[in-house]
């Protein structure tokens, strides 16, 4: 018997890389589950900053086009704008942390929409304020430009827009 080689592993062994295997299989899970956690939160920010984006250059292009003079701004408050533009009305409206684009017939007596098309632009939102800028020049009074501050959670952004230059009404 004394020449007779083993064949296998032993009880000990075999219970010894078992626990090696786990204790990699476990390391490898957390390093894995943290990675996980950050490409999630990174994904949320950038779909965020994504939206704050995007409704800023919203607001830009329709500002651009919006007239200057009073007579055509039917509403102007920190949370809400209304002008007429050609046929219809726009408007800008933030409430309850998110920035509606509204577009239809807005009734001035009342103060509301009729024939309305309405675009959710940006959610989540902790606050937005539209500033409009006043000028005075050569007795002709109107609105100049806006300041626009959006904030989420990620970012706080502040741009101004001219509005089309010129048109006094």
């Amino acid at each position: 018997m004394k020449g007779r080689m083993r064949c296998g592993t032993s009880l000990l062994e075999c219970i010894t890389y078992l626990l090696i295997t786990v204790l990699v299989t476990n390391i490898c899970c957390v390093m894995l589950s943290a990675g996980y956690r950050f490409f999630v939160e990174h994904a949320r920010r950038a779909r965020q900053l994504a939206e704050v984006y995007t409704a800023a250059d919203l607001f830009a292009r329709d500002i651009r086009s919006a007239p200057s003079g009073y007579g055509c701004w039917k509403v102007l408050h920190t949370q809400e704008l209304v002008w007429l533009q050609g046929v219809g009305a726009l408007g800008w409206l933030y409430k309850k942390n998110k920035l509606w684009r509204v577009s239809g017939t807005y009734d001035e007596m009342r103060g509301t929409w009729s024939k309305k098309a309405k675009t959710l632009v940006a959610r989540k939102l902790e606050s937005c304020r539209f500033l409009p800028r006043r000028r005075f020049d050569r007795g002709n009074e109107g609105i100049a430009a806006f300041d626009l501050e959006l904030a989420s959670d990620t970012t706080v952004l502040t741009l101004s827009i001219c509005t089309r230059a010129g048109i006094v009404l």
